[in-house]
């Protein structure tokens, strides 16, 4: 039997009535609002609330989104407009309740809380030490769930904690160095400025300000990333549970301290099989640095033996050192024809530069054709893209652009990586980076070719627009055949185009096409599945199956679960985990058999997965299945990632067309047939 736990804990609400007081402005800054009409429509069926119900009338408009928020609490009444009694129970209020019950037992214990967070109910910072000068929190994620389970015919009531950040600060900072949608620390409360400079005395010189990227680059402030992380989690949520609800002394409210424990039915795993991969000389292997060691690339481009590698460097010092690691290896890397079968040939243009920021111009001059055919650009800079500067980030898109706009790959290196005692560490993940460019299959899957089309869709968000972009997968070997992008502001029609093509594209290559199942970056609208369903049966006159299945495409331990039967607790790789009939957790790692012989030194989170399936075609163990196999074919480097490359690299595609000139990707092969992007 297995015995893992999920981070969430146990309810009990006593069934009483409590009196609500309404507001029409927010006085805490932390209580929840509601338009007048959803709140008349959540008070209709409660007793003793005509008068509320009546006062709601003059508020009402019709355009919901004109009509100011109402705002109500269970505690504060000073100031308020209207009352009403509601029971604890009451479905539409019980959350809220909860909510502003916990959030009022940490802002009494003096903690800080950020009651506004996209991904989750609220945040708590806890004071963890000093760093750098600087005093350090860690933040915990709190998500409310309140359901009834249809088997058991239960109401289920549960807290989930979770670790946000370990190294979060809140350094002083001037107004002047403010804009309104920093977030600043105002009586305890983290909230964007905009909402609260009004109410801050105009004497107060500076202010705590929450540490975004900017501010840590200026103050030196970099995160350090746990590559180990499922103990520490386990014991630092054990430990704040324990110290903040022992003491909660609440006649509605009771919490149990202990992990949700789940039951045997809950707990599924993938096929074993699904963990291997094909390398060359069609020999399998679960691990692609063991793979590709004995075995080598699953398959070579056609006209490899022609490519010719195009340097563009800032020196002779590292493009020589670089060249000489891939035409005769280093250390335990033999050379990129012997581990990829990419010929080491320089070619004939060579691009020096003295100013990276002004090399975007150097390669319009030096590359005047409009296309160049067996060319990969090997791009040395004198940064990384977490370290750049804005004006290198605009620069590094740029040229990236330009080289692909001229049906040139690119592979970028940072300069001082070169001169590493470690980089032979490096050089195979830049090889396998450049083959999948170049249009080679390093590694594929194992399973039997199947007559379904899978498209992944992602979102990437600017700040000024939004971009989707999409990788379509047209087999088993997890070959990208097309990608495209678009605005979100057309996302309706650009999807269900997108759709279309791939369709058109799939029949043209396998004659007919027997089901679709779509990767998505959020819950689906009704417009998109009815958009979709039309246009099949409109245009392309096909009477298909299709599912949606929504991947949270953010590394994220809102729900996280614990092996207690293994030291480090990370459950084993494939565990996927029911928590509701459509909603699962799918764990993807490198834990690969019970009691792993190796150790493993990076852990994942878990990826969390709903399947919107309303005819009921498809199983979805199968699925489930499939999107774990798809996590195999990241072809970045070596280190697989917990989610599947549909929408890993569609959400890829569509932050680079966002910084792109006319935010449209190129028309040539180089752009739409190969991974680029990686």
């Amino acid at each position: 039997m297995a015995n893992i736990v999920i981070n969430r804990f146990a309810l009990d609400i006593a069934k009483k009535d409590i009196e609500v007081s309404f507001f029409r402005g927010n006085y805490t800054h932390y209580l929840k609002g509601k338009k007048p009409t959803y709140l008349h429509e959540d008070l209709e069926r409660t007793e003793n609330a005509k008068d509320i119900i009546d006062w709601l009338k003059d508020f009402r408009e019709e355009e919901i989104g004109n009509e100011p928020s109402i705002y109500f609490s269970f505690y504060e009444s000073v100031g308020s407009e209207k009352k009403a009694v509601i029971n604890t129970y009451n479905q539409k209020f019980k959350k809220l309740f909860i909510r502003e019950t916990l959030l009022r037992l940490f802002l009494n214990k003096d903690l800080f809380i950020e009651p506004y967070k996209e991904g989750c109910d609220f945040c708590v910072y806890q004071k963890a030490g000093t760093e750098n000068d600087f005093d350090k929190y860690i933040r915990y994620d709190f998500v409310i769930y309140c359901y009834y389970d249809k088997s058991s015919k239960r109401h289920f009531n549960e807290l989930s904690i979770s670790i946000g950040s370990e190294d979060t600060y809140f350094p002083k900072r001037n107004k002047a160095e403010l804009t309104d949608h920093h977030k600043v620390l105002h009586q305890n409360l983290l909230l964007r400025y905009e909402e609260v400079k009004s109410d801050i005395d105009g004497s107060q010189a500076q202010i705590s300000a929450k540490a975004d990227f900017e501010i840590r680059k200026k103050l030196g402030i970099f995160p350090k990333p746990h590559f180990q992380f499922y103990k520490r989690n386990y014991d630092l949520i054990d430990k704040f549970v324990k110290e903040s609800f022992s003491s909660l002394d609440n006649e509605y409210l009771k919490i149990y301290i202990p992990f949700k424990k789940l039951d045997d039915s809950q707990i599924k795993y993938v096929s074993f099989e699904s963990n291997k991969m094909i390398f060359g000389n069609n020999q399998t292997d679960s691990n692609p640095i063991n793979g590709m060691r004995d075995h080598g690339q699953h398959k070579k481009p056609e006209n490899i033996g022609n490519t010719k590698l195009l340097f563009i460097y800032p020196d002779s010092e590292s493009a020589n050192k670089l060249f000489t690691y891939f035409s005769r290896g280093y250390r335990h890397f033999p050379g990129l024809e012997s581990y990829v079968g990419i010929p080491a040939q320089p070619a004939e243009i060579k691009i020096k530069y003295d100013d990276f920021i002004v090399l975007p111009q150097k390669l319009e001059s030096e590359l005047p054709e409009s296309s160049y055919e067996n060319l990969i650009a090997i791009c040395i800079m004198p940064f990384n893209k977490q370290n750049a500067t804005a004006e290198q980030s605009s620069a590094y898109f740029k040229i990236k652009e330009i080289l692909l706009k001229k049906n040139i790959a690119s592979q970028f290196l940072e300069r001082g990586k070169i001169f590493l005692e470690n980089f032979h560490y490096y050089l195979p993940n830049i090889s396998i980076a450049m083959l999948a460019k170049l249009g080679g299959v390093p590694w594929k899957l194992p399973t039997d070719k199947y007559n379904q089309l899978i498209i992944g869709f992602n979102i990437f968000r600017s700040k000024v627009n939004s971009f989707i972009g999409s990788a379509i997968y047209f087999d088993n070997e997890g070959l990208l055949k097309r990608i495209d992008s678009f605005e979100e502001k057309n996302s309706v029609r650009e999807i269900t185009q997108s759709v279309r093509n791939s369709i058109s594209n799939y029949i043209e290559l396998n004659q007919s096409c027997d089901s679709l199942v779509i990767h998505y970056f959020k819950p689906p609208s009704g417009e998109e599945r009815i958009s979709i369903e039309k246009m099949l049966s409109t245009e392309l006159n096909l009477k298909i199956p299709i599912v949606f299945v929504e991947v949270n495409d953010v590394k994220t331990s809102t729900d996280i679960c614990f092996d207690l039967g293994y030291d480090l607790l990370m459950p084993r790789s494939g565990t996927y985990i029911g928590l509701k009939p459509n909603e699962y957790l799918l764990f993807n790692n490198l834990r690969y058999w019970e009691k792993p012989v190796n150790p493993i030194r990076q852990e994942e989170y878990p990826v969390k997965i709903k399947i919107y399936d309303p005819s009921g075609s498809f199983p979805h163990d199968m699925l489930i299945d499939q999107i774990y196999e798809f996590s195999r074919l990241y072809w970045k480097g070596l280190k697989q990632k917990a989610q599947p490359v549909t929408t890993l690299y569609s959400k890829m595609i569509a932050e680079y067309v966002s910084h792109f000139e006319d935010n449209q990707i190129p028309d040539n092969n180089t752009a739409h047939r190969t991974i680029w992007f990686v």
